[in-house]
């Protein structure tokens, strides 16, 4: 808890130098009951744009409420199945309801993983599409459909065949391999209109629509984690103090870790004599909330194959379960190694120093006492290596606290709501949705 607390105050000290210089630029801010605030707030603009959001919102959760047609979901106790568990906090699903968004929209960002990996120059035709600017990344984007649809295909039936064998009665009658794939066509089916919804939040309503769909599944668990989690420690009122104080500290370091940016002051050069001082904010979390989402993605494929081939207990698929299942030190090293390397290659792939380089260079600013060009670009990229260092570190920490918890004392579940990844991605998705709304409110003429 120290620890967060520590971290959290360095955090806010980042931008402590360059405070003094936001505050001679910025205009003052309008408080949030003026009139002026509230008729921009309630302008039509706004007004559909909230609606439009919280109206496919509520169909995605309705849909989750169809399960699959010849299924008995009753039968289902998914907090006993951990990869369950996993796949719908990260990839916005409901398996404990076996419903036709039961994958959500996990072979999707296990897609989005493969293409990005293939036109990072691994494959010359992807990596040419990636650099022709809209038109290549509309072939991207329906390359990575055409592989979301063939994954969840697979997933779709590994898991139908995963749960047959693990709750008998699932299915009405005998589980055959008609039912396994007409089980996984309707799952695919789900996670087509999954995705197609999340786009139309982002092109037409306010916040990653992606992000909010992943949100909506973890917000119909959080009261149950909440509640379980609480019920493991009642027995001792020390503990459940801690783990009330444990899930507060969390919650504050994690928006303070979304918000959190590192100001370079930058000099403009303007048609009077003298220079326009600003900055240059870069966030320390640059990578966002894709590093635990493609993080908890690559760890549940394995298990996804070994599930679908191993109906069975083996030595095989044990090893896979304690390397990839969360429930053990090794594969909680192996989480962290994934979310830290993730974290870099998203920072630079969110931020190509040579670009902001150049871009600040074509527009006329640079940073005191370095010049423009390549020493500029060095500079960018020592300063983003090292917030993405702490970074990094900072994003693993909040999202492996359950499961060091869940290790170091078992009556906690591993799935609890102190840290991990759904308070993550709900922080994020709050952030982002938020500073929309902000874009909003500006483009009225305020600022707020």
């Amino acid at each position: 808890m120290f620890l967060i607390l520590i971290l959290s105050f360095l955090f806010l000290k980042l931008d402590y130098s360059n405070r003094k210089r936001e505050k001679e630029l910025k205009t003052p801010r309008l408080p949030f009951w003026t009139k002026e605030h509230l008729r921009a707030m309630f302008s039509w603009k706004i007004i559909k744009k909230v609606a439009f959001t919280l109206g496919v919102l509520t169909i995605y959760k309705f849909g989750s409420l169809v399960s699959l047609p010849d299924v008995n979901a009753s039968v289902l106790v998914s907090e006993n199945n951990p990869l369950a568990e996993l796949m719908s906090l990260a990839g916005g699903g409901f398996l404990d309801q076996f419903s036709i968004f039961s994958l959500g929209i996990t072979p999707f960002i296990s897609a989005q993983i493969v293409v990005q990996m293939l036109s990072m120059d691994v494959m010359p035709y992807f990596s040419e599409q990636r650099k022709l600017g809209k038109s290549g990344r509309n072939v991207l984007a329906g390359w990575t459909m055409l592989f979301a649809v063939i994954l969840s295909l697979i997933q779709g039936y590994g898991i139908s065949q995963s749960f047959a064998s693990a709750y008998p009665g699932l299915y009405e009658g005998n589980f055959n391999l008609s039912a396994g794939l007409y089980s996984a066509v309707l799952m695919t089916a789900g996670m087509v209109i999954a995705v197609w919804l999340g786009n139309q939040i982002t092109k037409h309503g306010i916040g990653n629509g992606i992000t909010l769909l992943i949100s909506v599944s973890i917000l119909s668990r959080f009261p149950s984690l909440f509640e379980t989690s609480l019920n493991s420690v009642k027995e001792s009122q020390e503990m459940v103090v801690y783990f009330i104080l444990f899930f507060l500290c969390a919650a504050v370091f994690s928006v303070i870790f979304s918000l959190a940016e590192y100001r370079i002051p930058i000099l403009y050069s303007s048609g009077t004599p003298g220079f326009e001082r600003s900055y240059l904010p870069l966030k320390v979390n640059s990578a966002g909330v894709m590093p635990v989402i493609f993080a908890s993605s690559l760890i549940m494929i394995p298990l996804q194959i070994v599930n679908l081939f191993f109906a069975e207990n083996t030595g095989l698929k044990e090893s896979i379960e304690m390397w990839c299942g969360l429930q053990s030190i090794p594969s909680v090293i192996l989480y962290i190694v994934l979310l830290i390397l993730l974290s870099f290659a998203f920072a630079f792939i969110q931020i190509n120093p040579e670009e902001l380089a150049k871009n600040l260079d074509t527009s006329g600013a640079w940073i005191p006492d370095i010049r423009p060009g390549k020493e500029t670009e060095k500079k960018l990229k020592k300063v983003l290596f090292y917030l993405t260092i702490f970074g990094s570190v900072s994003l693993t920490l909040t999202a492996i606290l359950p499961y060091l918890l869940s290790l170091f004392e078992t009556s906690i579940p591993s799935q609890n709501p102190i840290g991990g990844t759904g308070m993550i991605i709900l922080v994020g998705a709050t952030v982002e949705t938020f500073r929309q709304y902000r874009n909003l409110i500006i483009e009225e003429g305020l600022n707020v």
